[in-house]
């Protein structure tokens, strides 16, 4: 195994790593989203006792 081979490892981990957060960050990001608006209508919805 030499240095080239390392690199080139490397760089796939890298690119599938970039590609993997990409696909995920906006998912999360709606996700999260998705759940605040659900808490603030649950906040919303419950009678004041």
């Amino acid at each position: 195994m030499n240095e080239q081979d390392v690199n080139r490892m490397i760089q796939g981990l890298t690119r599938s790593r970039n590609a993997f957060t990409r696909r995920r960050q906006p998912q999360q990001g709606q996700h999260t989203n998705e759940r605040e608006r659900d808490i603030r209508a649950a906040m919303r919805n419950q009678p004041e006792r």
